[in-house]
């Protein structure tokens, strides 16, 4: 099986203007390799309720390996906390998307320059995680729209 997924993100100001949209590439992880195999392959895991819905974003500059398990710098106040995106199918085989709004409430601005999807709402097997270009800047009440849009295919 291949993964094939794209981050597309904008900027909703709070005066209304739009920035955007952006879309980039991710990486799979191994650990969401590992997970997807289990919940395709292992009927114990299979039975488990834990789906890779979560995004989070970060403030972490550092380039996405495919060690990694966790989001370095994840935000978790200020509206910016990992929360369960809206699933949706995109017609097609295995084509999905997950979406999310999150609104800055915090003060000063601040960069968000990472977003990786998890099955937990904290902690968790991390599947994805994508480095965004052009970095999101938030001022307060500023909107971050990410859709993270895959196809899963033969290899």
């Amino acid at each position: 099986m291949r993964h094939r997924l794209n981050v597309t993100y904008y900027i909703k100001r709070a005066d209304g203007r739009i920035e955007g949209p952006f879309r980039i590439r991710n990486l799979t992880v191994n650990a969401g390799l590992n997970a997807a195999r289990q919940q395709l392959h292992n009927p114990a895991y299979a039975l488990a309720t834990t789906v890779a819905q979560y995004i989070a974003v970060s403030t972490d500059t550092g380039t996405p390996l495919a060690a990694d398990t966790t989001l370095a710098s994840e935000q978790t106040t200020n509206g910016l906390a990992r929360a369960a995106g809206t699933y949706s199918s995109l017609g097609g085989v295995g084509a999905w998307q997950q979406a999310i709004t999150l609104t800055y409430t915090g003060s000063p601005t601040i960069v968000i320059t990472k977003s990786a999807i998890f099955d937990a709402a904290a902690s968790g097997n991390m599947y994805y995680e994508a480095l965004l270009s052009p970095s999101a800047t938030l001022n307060t009440g500023d909107a971050l729209v990410l859709t993270w849009a895959g196809t899963e295919q033969a290899a």
